[in-house]
C-alpha cells in the first residue's frame, strides 16, 4: 500500500481488517525490508493484530537511510493513530492499541520513535527490540539521548521488551544490556524478562537474510554453489584422478532445499581444500600458492562447520522461539491489556 508517496506492507488478521483489535508497526533492519520477516509478522496477524511494515527505499548512506526509516515510521504511525490510512479503516479499538516491533538498526531507532510518539501525546502501548543495533545509529536518533528527553508524563505509558542472541556479531550482548540499563535508569524498565538466545545470531530474528531483494539461501547460495562447482571442475581438470569419475556431474539441489544449500557450500569448499592440498605437494615439491589456498579453504570449512551448528540452533530454537516471544508480548499488552505496569 501507499500513503503520501510512501510504501508499506500490511498483513491483516484472517477475519480481515474489522477483526483487528490492535496494530503493530514494524521497523526492519539495515538493507532487509519487511519481506525478510514474513513468518514473524504473519504470526502477529494471525493473533488478531494488523501489521504495518513501512518499506523505505534503501540508501547506502546510513544517515540518509535512517532518516527515511524514521520518516516512514512516523508517517504511518500518525496515520494509524488518526485512523486515516486510505483503504485501511480500522475498528476504533485497534487504532488505540498500537505497538512497535523492531530489529537491528530499526531497533536502534525504536527508542527515538517511541520518544517522539510520547512527545506528540500518542505513545506506543508496547515496544519490542530484537537485537538492537545501537552503535551505528546517527547522532540525531541516539537511544541514550531519546531516553534522557523522554516526556515525564509518559514514563508509565509504554511496556518494553528485549530479545537478542548471544552469538550476535552485529548487535553484541553488551550494547543490548546497556540499552536495558539506560531504560531502567530513566524509569522505563523492561516489563518482560529479557529473552536471550545463547547461540542465537543476528539473522536468527529473520526468516533469512535478504540482500538487494534476493534471499541469500533461496536465491544467492544456489548461484554461488553452481559457480563453485563449475570452478572446481575447471581447476581440477588437469588431474582427473582427483575428481569423481569422468562424465559424472555435480548436482545442485533446488532452491527449495534451503537448509542443504549450506551443506553443499561446505562440501564444495572442503573439496577445494583437498584439491589444493594435493596440488601443493605434487611432483615431490611444495607449491606455495596451492598450499596457501588449501589452508584458506580448510579454515573456511572449519568456520563453516561452526556456522552450521549455529544455523541448526537458529532454525530449531531461535526463530520459532523469538516469534513466540513477540506474539505473546503483543497479545498481552495490546489485546488483553496485561501490562506489567
Amino acid at each position: 500500500m501507499y500513503s503520501g508517496g510512501r510504501e508499506a506492507i500490511w498483513l491483516a488478521p484472517q477475519g480481515g481488517l474489522q477483526a483487528a483489535r490492535g496494530v503493530v508497526l514494524f521497523m526492519h533492519g539495515f538493507a532487509q525490508g519487511p519481506e525478510a520477516y514474513y513468518e514473524n509478522l504473519r504470526g502477529l496477524a494471525d493473533a488478531g493484530l494488523l501489521v504495518v511494515a513501512p518499506a523505505p527505499p534503501f540508501k547506502p548512506c546510513r544517515t540518509e537511510l535512517q532518516g527515511f526509516m524514521v520518516e516512514y515510521a512516523a508517517h504511518f504511525h500518525s496515520k494509524l493513530v488518526n485512523n486515516s490510512l486510505d483503504g485501511l479503516v480500522l475498528p476504533s479499538e485497534a487504532a488505540k492499541n498500537i505497538g512497535l516491533l523492531s530489529h537491528s538498526i530499526g531497533a536502534g531507532l525504536a527508542t527515538y520513535m517511541a520518544q517522539q510518539a510520547a512527545k506528540q501525546h500518542t505513545p506506543f502501548k508496547a515496544v519490542m527490540y530484537m537485537a538492537p543495533q545501537t552503535q551505528l545509529v546517527v547522532e540525531a536518533y541516539l537511544p541514550a539521548t531519546a531516553i534522557t528527553e523522554w516526556p515525564q508524563q509518559y514514563l508509565h505509558s509504554t511496556d518494553f521488551a528485549l530479545q537478542y542472541g548471544g552469538q550476535d556479531l552485529l548487535a553484541p550482548p553488551c550494547p543490548c544490556e546497556e540499552l536495558k540499563e539506560q531504560l531502567s535508569a530513566k524509569g522505563l524498565p523492561l516489563q518482560l524478562p529479557v529473552k536471550i538466545f545463547p547461540w542465537g545470531t543476528h539473522v536468527g530474528f529473520e526468516d533469512q537474510l535478504v540482500i538487494g531483494g534476493l534471499q541469500v539461501v533461496s536465491d544467492i547460495l544456489p548461484m554461488i554453489n553452481h559457480a563453485l562447482a563449475a570452478l572446481l571442475w575447471i581447476v581440477s581438470k588437469e588431474q582427473p584422478q582427483a575428481l569423481t569419475p569422468k562424465g559424472k556431474t555435480v548436482k545442485i539441489p533446488s532452491a527449495e532445499d534451503s537448509w542443504w544449500q549450506y551443506y553443499i557450500l561446505l562440501t564444495l569448499v572442503t573439496a577445494f581444500g583437498v584439491l589444493f592440498f594435493s596440488k601443493a605437494f605434487q611432483d615431490g615439491e611444495v607449491h606455495r600458492w596451492w598450499l596457501v589456498g588449501a589452508v584458506g579453504a580448510g579454515c573456511t570449512a572449519l568456520f563453516g562447520v561452526y556456522n552450521l551448528a549455529l544455523l541448526n540452533y537458529v532454525i530449531t530454537v531461535q526463530r520459532p522461539g523469538s516469534r513466540e516471544v513477540a506474539k505473546t508480548f503483543f497479545t498481552e499488552t495490546l489485546l488483553t491489556n496485561k501490562s506489567a505496569r
